[in-house]
């Protein structure tokens, strides 16, 4: 039976939020709470119990912030809309939330799981040119889904709880099988310098030997956006690379005619690509079972001398070592906005260990890649089934 439909305000209290003036020090560095929304984005917990930025009694005395209860749902209003949290302790928030504090007939938890739910519907209701927000108004005539037996909504969240810790163990099971990468890598290359078997060089000196080596897609009028078609020879961009990680993602291709014009920009199976243009500086490595494909200007693709260097080596290099994006960073010094480019890149310095220990780290690579491969699989499970009990939690149906 489906629920019945109420007003937040007809339920909750709605809270704004704001601001002490910030050239005012007396007004900072205090032990009161005070959120923004970048403080709720990628909390890894329902629960927000500490914030960065802390305001004084007099910084809360002095502007129109309120203090909201411990069980108060914050809910952002702007920059983005609908990022949504639980207040751990008492705290107050900047003007960036509509937060709820729940009413006798609303169970918190069952609100958080609500909000969340709902979240691209109220983002859906923004106004305003330059950035979308949501006003108290809007957020008070806002309708939920809710239960009038609160012993009901409890339940309802307590299933939503198990679930959501279940997907909230397999994400960090996830990230820890990535920081295991990073280790393998820092592991191989410490013991090879303390060994001193590591070799100082530039990517320069570990490219093939073959013209091109080195190379960035066509620019100009040799390939415009207008002979991009869904089928034909793919042509690779940022967006295969961003996740530092290979993956196919909408078709962008041309035809076999124009490809064959284009041929010395082709990109060969294990090739390192390397983004320096927009998102500068993420990397992969291409599957070995790559089609015959170009890219575009945006990235830098190197064919290596696999005697020296094996790709997923210098993947981990470039993608873990600090001393890389300090390189690039003094580089590009002076620009407008970063970016990279051939020059940059093969002038890169690296401390090459022996191909043998460059090999080792391939082994436990792939390892890792098959457990990530698993998990992946249990996460994306684990969402769809979170996803399902929300439908149905917020339906009636569970």
């Amino acid at each position: 039976m489906a629920h019945p439909m109420v007003r937040l305000a007809d339920c909750c209290d709605i809270v704004s939020g704001a601001t002490p003036k910030t050239n005012v020090a007396g007004y900072w560095g205090g032990e009161i709470l005070w959120v923004t929304p970048k403080d709720i984005a990628k909390l890894d917990s329902p629960y927000l119990t500490d914030t960065p930025d802390k305001i004084t009694a007099s910084g809360f005395k002095n502007c129109s912030t309120q203090m909201l209860p411990v069980g108060a749902i914050l809910v952002s209003s702007r920059a983005p809309i609908g990022h949504v949290a639980i207040a751990g302790k008492e705290m107050c928030t900047n003007q960036g939330f509509k937060s709820l504090v729940p009413g006798s007939s609303v169970h918190s938890g069952y609100l958080y799981h609500c909000m969340k739910f709902n979240a691209a519907r109220l983002a859906a209701l923004g106004n305003g040119a330059t950035f979308k927000e949501v006003s108290k108004g809007i957020v008070e005539d806002f309708e939920i889904p809710l239960p009038a037996d609160v012993n009901e909504q409890c339940r309802l969240a307590a299933i939503l709880d198990k679930a959501d810790a279940i997907r909230r163990k397999r994400r960090e099971a996830l990230k820890l099988a990535d920081e295991f990468l990073r280790a393998a890598y820092f592991d191989i290359q410490l013991s090879a310098k303390q060994q001193h078997i590591t070799t100082p060089c530039q990517i320069n000196d570990i490219l093939a030997d073959k013209p091109n080596a080195i190379r960035s897609g066509p620019f100009g009028s040799e390939l415009l956006h207008s002979e991009f078609l869904n089928l034909g020879t793919p042509v690779l961009g940022i967006e295969n690379v961003v996740t530092n990680r290979f993956q196919w993602t909408e078709p962008r291709c041309i035809t076999s005619e124009k490809y064959e014009g284009l041929r010395r920009f082709r990109v060969y199976p294990g090739d390192v690509i390397v983004t320096i243009m927009g998102t500068t500086g993420r990397t992969c490595v291409t599957p070995y079972d790559l089609p015959e494909c170009i890219s575009t200007k945006h990235l830098c693709v190197m064919t290596l001398n696999k005697a020296k260097a094996l790709p997923e080596y210098l993947w981990a290099t470039l993608v873990f070592d600090p001393d890389i994006r300090r390189q690039t960073k003094q580089a590009g010094k002076g620009a407008i906005m970063e970016g990279w480019n051939l020059s940059i890149v093969r002038d890169l310095h690296l401390d090459m260990p022996p191909i043998e220990d460059q090999a080792r780290f391939v082994r436990a690579m792939r390892q890792a890649e098959k457990i990530s491969h698993r998990l992946q699989q249990v996460l994306d499970e684990s969402e769809n089934l979170f996803a399902s009990l929300s439908h149905r939690a917020f339906q009636g149906t569970l």
